[in-house]
């Protein structure tokens, strides 16, 4: 609103000193105040511009299997974002992060009061570029988000544990079982509350659709795609180093 203030002033002084020449320069001005105004509109809610976050989270994973699904197993996810505005509420979030993905199963009445819980380990350094609408004033925002993620392997095993008198655990390395590389789709919904000048709280819930075929051994087969999936919920917070 300064800047759209000053320009009037300029457009008034001009206007004073210009009575009597030709017409155009009114018009000239006019269309300044209205680009000034059009600016401060459209970036309103990107005024603060570039900003950083960290977040963390719990990841309700699974692995999707054309012919059966498996239960899920709950794993971490932690990592750093940044915003950067690009036009009024638009924004792009490129990641880097760390999730852990697979499933877990519980087989029961393996033995005589004894079960056996067997976890397959996926777990990825995540990068992904996601498009971001915020919409709210300047306490809290609504955000909605939307796109590609790209996964490298950094653990691939499978672990299990047997329960009795004599519980036992082994691990046993899936490397050569599952592809080291997973690619996919992520959404989801948020929300964002500003704690002080600067920074922000901020709260998103996201699904996770894998589109890659991470079956090293049977991949391509009728009946044998597995594709990771996930619902993680993620609590962050966001700081724009201008404003601190």
């Amino acid at each position: 609103m300064k800047c759209l203030k000053a320009r009037l002033t300029r457009c008034n002084s001009l206007l004073k000193k210009n009575r009597n020449r030709s017409g155009y320069k009114p018009l000239l001005c006019f269309g300044l105040a209205v680009v000034g105004l059009c600016g401060n509109t459209v970036f309103a809610d990107g005024e603060y511009g570039l900003s950083f976050g960290v977040f963390g989270g719990a990841n309700l994973a699974n692995l999707s299997y054309d012919t059966s699904p498996n239960s899920p197993r709950t794993g971490l996810g932690f990592g750093v974002n940044a915003e950067i505005p690009i036009s009024g509420h638009f924004y792009i979030q490129p990641e880097l992060g760390y999730l852990q993905k697979g499933q877990g199963t519980d087989y029961r009445a393996l033995n005589a009061g004894g079960y056996s819980e067997v976890t397959l380990h996926y777990d990825t350094f995540e990068t992904s570029l996601l498009a971001k609408m915020k919409f709210g004033n300047s306490e809290m925002k609504l955000e909605l988000l939307l796109g590609p993620t790209f996964g490298y392997a950094l653990s691939r095993k499978i672990t299990s544990t047997t329960s009795g008198a004599s519980p036992v655990k082994t691990t046993t390395d899936a490397s050569s079982d599952l592809t080291g590389t997973d690619y996919g789709l992520v959404f989801g919904v948020g929300g964002e509350y500003k704690v002080v000048d600067g920074v922000a709280l901020y709260l998103e819930g996201r699904y996770l659709m894998g589109f890659a075929d991470i079956n090293a051994l049977s991949a391509g087969t009728v009946g044998s795609a597995i594709h990771t999936r996930g619902i993680y919920g993620l609590l962050g917070l966001r700081f724009w180093l201008n404003q601190i």
